[in-house]
């Protein structure tokens, strides 16, 4: 009878020592109480002669909703880390994806941009021959309709006994010449020497104004004392090799602003005179309607 109230009171100590006896832990998982022999009071001397128990463990075991939240909670945590997982992974996916229709992506663009530079570079190759097209085709339509003077011939004309030389000018071009000017000079040389030596162009010009289109009767009266005085000597000469020669050059502009010059030479022997004589074109190379800076 002692016995069994020894094992009664202990029982009833045990239980009343456990602060946490009937509840859960924090972490909702059932949790061991102490054993009775660890809550049981010091006896003195060591407990001897006091009767000795064996330990009872007491285990507290969770009601079925405390579990059935706590199976909810790890479930949870469970759908949470694998939606990170999953997010994770898509992100990856993607990453790897744009990566890669980046690469796919790098030689067509590099063949876009190769193309751009080879058009514009077409473009601009067009572009200036469009220019040089259009210069070309004004040079040729000034070619085409600009003045082109030059003296058609040069006559010994008779007045009664009195000589005088005409040089007759013309203009064989589509438009009127604005301004022109005429030099010349006579001289006495050998036939063998035309086609040499320099012009003799009197270095002075002479204005005779506007010639239009299309005209061959301009008209320019040489010198008549010059041309008496070399035409006496060339008359009074014993050399049958000489020949009397008016030659010069004309300089005229055109309706676009450009000047140009012609040069002539005309020449006569003794047997050519027969009242009005007609000079003829001297053997020697000359140049004609060659653009010069101005007058």
């Amino acid at each position: 009878m002692l016995r069994g109230n020894w094992r009664l009171i202990s029982l009833c100590l045990a239980l009343a020592s456990d602060p946490v006896f009937g509840q859960e832990n924090a972490s909702g998982v059932p949790s061991e109480a102490p054993s009775v022999e660890e809550n049981q009071p010091r006896q003195p001397n060591g407990g001897a002669g006091a009767p000795s128990y064996p330990p009872i463990r007491i285990v507290i075991e969770d009601t079925s909703e405390a579990a059935s939240h706590a199976e909810e909670r790890e479930r949870s945590a469970d759908e949470h880390e694998a939606s990170d997982l999953s997010a994770q992974w898509t992100a990856a996916e993607g990453a790897q994806r744009a990566a890669a229709s980046a690469e796919r992506q790098e030689i067509p663009a590099w063949v876009q941009f190769t193309l751009a530079i080879m058009g514009t570079i077409l473009a601009v190759i067009a572009l200036v021959f469009s220019v040089l097209t259009a210069r070309r085709a004004e040079r040729t339509t000034r070619a085409q309709l600009r003045a082109y003077v030059a003296a058609e011939s040069a006559t010994i004309e008779w007045d009664k006994a009195t000589p005088s030389m005409v040089v007759r000018f013309s203009n064989t071009g589509q438009t009127p010449s604005q301004t022109v000017f005429v030099s010349n000079g006579i001289s006495v040389k050998r036939t063998n020497e035309l086609p040499f030596g320099s012009l003799d162009d009197g270095g002075a010009y002479d204005a005779i104004g506007a010639i239009g289109a299309n005209t061959s009767d301009a008209m320019h009266q040489v010198d008549q004392l010059d041309f008496r005085d070399k035409f006496d000597r060339f008359m009074r000469s014993n050399d049958a090799g000489a020949a009397f020669t008016v030659s010069g050059c004309v300089r005229y502009s055109t309706i676009f602003g450009e000047f140009f010059e012609s040069e002539y030479m005309f020449f006569l022997e003794k047997n050519d005179l027969s009242g009005d004589t007609t000079l003829r074109r001297a053997p020697r190379i000359l140049h004609t309607y060659m653009r010069v800076k101005s007058r």
